[in-house]
């Protein structure tokens, strides 16, 4: 647009000039557009990720036998993952059809983590027959599948700036 198409005379003032609002979704999306912005953004949800999973781990009692429940930062540690799975999802289908590089390739293999460590909490959850053995080795292997998702969401988040 020129100036003269983007702005507006008064025909009672022709003192002052209006023009063309950005709207509010516009101006946040050109701040986060802005390489600097962009990087203390992915640093910052790097580091959150880290310090949930950190808070997790500590969380855990490795010496006890039987399932735990969720607890609250497993909880955040599995929406803060379903937000990161959302948002490739968004990604994805926003993006070329067919373009599949590296971080992409690592997007996938983190979403099938994800998928296959919710299926495993879940049937370790609903099991009750504890003697068996089952629900710990499905509790038990959720745990290396989690970990495993985390190290890929890890090396996800290390090139801040795309």
């Amino acid at each position: 647009r020129t100036l003269s198409e983007s702005s507006v005379f008064s025909s009672d003032d022709d003192d002052y000039l209006v023009q063309d609002e950005f709207t509010l979704l516009e101006k946040v999306a050109a701040f986060y557009s802005i390489p600097a912005v962009k990087f203390v953004v992915r640093f910052v949800v790097h580091v959150t990720f880290m310090f949930i999973y950190i808070m997790r781990i500590y969380e855990t009692d490795s010496s006890d036998t039987d399932i735990e429940r969720l607890t609250g930062v497993e909880i955040v540690w599995l929406v803060f993952e379903a937000g990161l799975f959302l948002d490739q999802r968004h990604q994805s289908l926003s993006s070329e059809v067919g373009r599949l590089d590296v971080f992409q390739r690592l997007w996938l293999v983190s979403d099938i983590l994800l998928i296959i460590a919710v299926c495993l909490r879940g049937v370790s959850l609903g099991l009750t027959d504890y003697e068996s053995g089952w629900p710990q080795a499905l509790y038990q292997t959720y745990q290396v599948v989690s970990s495993l998702n985390a190290i890929v969401i890890s090396l996800e988040l290390l090139p801040f700036i795309t």
